[in-house]
């Protein structure tokens, strides 16, 4: 499998995030997660800045109504000490899904309930995400 197939993959994962997501049962989106999830260690420089799009798409829709907190943030301490290239890899989707939540007047595509609810989420693990973000920076710099 090239990386190009990965990629358009991707983009067919992507865009039926975008479509259909919504309509799957609780117990596909939490498989669908774990599969992407699953991809992360392995990806190549040329899918991660799509990867981490899917990701932070995927944490915009579930994040934290079916997404708890302590889950995300455990997913996060992992991805944070596995690899360089998975950590990056969250680091560039959590860039994308604060500069998705935050910045209204550029990118509407996320409706203010939404947008009101991942960040109310957010603040709720702002502490212990610091931590293990600030524990990262120290290991990494």
């Amino acid at each position: 499998v090239t990386n190009e197939m990965h990629l358009y993959s991707l983009l067919c994962l992507l865009d039926t995030a975008k479509t259909a997501y919504a309509t799957y049962p609780k117990a596909v989106k939490e498989e669908f997660r774990n599969r992407l999830l699953n991809l992360c260690p392995t990806a190549s420089k040329l899918i991660v800045p799509k990867l981490s799009a899917l990701l932070a798409d995927v944490i915009i829709r579930d994040f934290p109504d079916d997404w708890p907190a302590a889950s995300l943030l455990k997913t996060a301490t992992l991805m944070l000490q596995s690899s360089a290239t998975t950590s990056g890899l969250l680091l560039m989707s959590l860039t994308q899904l604060v500069e998705d939540c935050t910045d209204s007047d550029y990118n509407s595509s996320v409706s203010t309930t939404r947008r009101n609810a991942v960040l109310q989420g957010l603040n709720d693990v702002r502490e212990p995400l610091t931590k293990v973000l600030y524990e990262f920076m120290q290991y990494w710099y």
